[in-house]
């Protein structure tokens, strides 16, 4: 395959994406010189979330491998096809192009096909950690209090809801930083509990919340559990009881949100994209029978994991995500670069790129090792923010806890 610079084009990919100023200015890249490709095959996840593929390999890019004067050239190339072409439609090239943003139409028309093919399809997130299944279409029982997020025109302000009568109801449940205490997050208290249920201002209500709930407004959920609102900060024994059900809370969800690399709550899940990200060089697709059918595209593989991976945000450090992280079934990571998707059958970045989260390992011993590393504000909840998970562990394995 050439470029129409002359430039091979696995080459010109590499060099016009980083490589340029190392080993790509050591000799002539005009020179012909082969070009080894390793491909990077995905034929386990079934080219995820599409439902109905034609054939079990699919191809998310390769490693490529160029003699340059006695040295070797190395890089990651993905591939991708927009969603309309024959190479994307066959499921032969599965990679995606980059989202313009983690709020536009195609972002939440992504989150919605991988919600619907989870709920759908897989088996495994049906379960709790301690094994029992949650019927996919029974709503389950709502917790405590809840938050209404209203229509989704906006019309109508936010407001807190006290369930009663076992009442039901899909929703999801917000995952994120507190951040220090001058700038603690919206709560609320015995003061103000009466005052969130007549109705939240949108313009009281901090950024991350804003996003959480444009977000789900979206994708279709009308109730949406925040821990700051949802239990009575001022109150001990609310806070004691609802810290129990915390880990039901997140396990019941049908979502749940985490707003990975917000510090604080002012700071939002949708950050401004680097424009650089979908730089790619077309390619021809030839089909099965070998034929020509438009085109796929070749970009440098993303290499900062810290703006596009949940394990790295300031999240990530938090001790009571520990338990939200392990025990919902399906969540959006809104990372700095990239939404990921994770449930109990897979993790996959919005390019659709699957990868393993170490923060979603259920070994016992892992999640020790790991909460213990974390941060609490207060002490005293050292054992209280992972009680939620200890009960569901305790219930799998029968195990006496001390």
């Amino acid at each position: 395959m050439l470029h129409s610079s002359g430039l091979p084009a696995t080459l010109y990919v590499l060099c016009s994406l980083g490589a340029s100023n190392t080993v790509c200015g050591k000799g002539d890249p005009t020179k012909e010189e082969p070009i080894y490709l390793r491909p990077k095959r995905d034929f386990l996840r079934r080219a995820f979330p599409e439902k109905k593929v034609p054939n079990a390999w699919h191809l998310r890019g390769f490693t490529a491998f160029v003699p340059v004067e006695g040295d070797i050239l190395t890089g990651l190339v993905r591939l991708y096809a927009h969603p309309d072409s024959d190479a994307a439609l066959s499921c032969d090239v599965i990679g995606r192009p980059a989202l313009p943003s983690s709020d536009c139409p195609a972002a939440y028309s992504l989150i919605r096909r991988w919600i619907g093919t989870c709920i759908e399809d897989h088996e495994m997130c049906r379960e709790t950690l301690a094994g029992g299944v949650i019927d996919k279409t029974s709503a389950p029982i709502l917790p405590t209090r809840i938050i209404d997020v209203g229509p989704l025109d906006g019309s109508i302000d936010p407001r807190l809801v006290e369930t009663q009568n076992n009442s039901s109801g899909f929703y999801a449940s917000l995952s994120h930083c507190w951040g220090p205490i001058h700038k603690r997050p919206l709560m609320t208290t015995r003061v103000t509990l009466q005052d969130r249920m007549a109705g939240i201002a949108w313009d009281d209500i901090p950024k991350t919340y804003q996003d959480a709930i444009i977000a789900i407004r979206q994708i279709g959920l009308r109730f949406i559990w925040i821990d700051s609102l949802c239990v009575i900060q001022d109150d001990h024994d609310d806070w004691l009881r609802e810290s129990k059900k915390m880990g039901l809370v997140y396990e019941n969800a049908c979502l749940t949100i985490a707003a990975s690399h917000a510090s604080d709550s002012s700071q939002g899940c949708f950050f401004e994209r680097s424009k650089q990200q979908n730089q790619a060089i077309e390619l021809p697709y030839v089909n099965p029978t070998g034929q020509p059918a438009g085109s796929m595209f070749a970009v440098a593989m993303q290499n900062n994991y810290a703006e596009i991976s949940p394990e790295f945000g300031p999240l990530a450090a938090r001790a009571w995500a520990t338990q939200e992280w392990l025990l919902s079934r399906r969540m959006i990571f809104y990372t700095k670069g990239s939404l990921v998707w994770s449930c109990k059958f897979i993790t996959q970045r919005e390019t659709g790129g699957s990868f393993h989260s170490t923060a979603r390992n259920p070994r016992w011993k892992f999640i020790v090792e790991k909460y213990s590393a974390r941060l609490l504000t207060n002490a005293t909840d050292r054992l209280i923010a992972l009680d939620g998970l200890r009960r569901e562990m305790q219930k799998k394995t029968k195990d006496a806890y001390y």
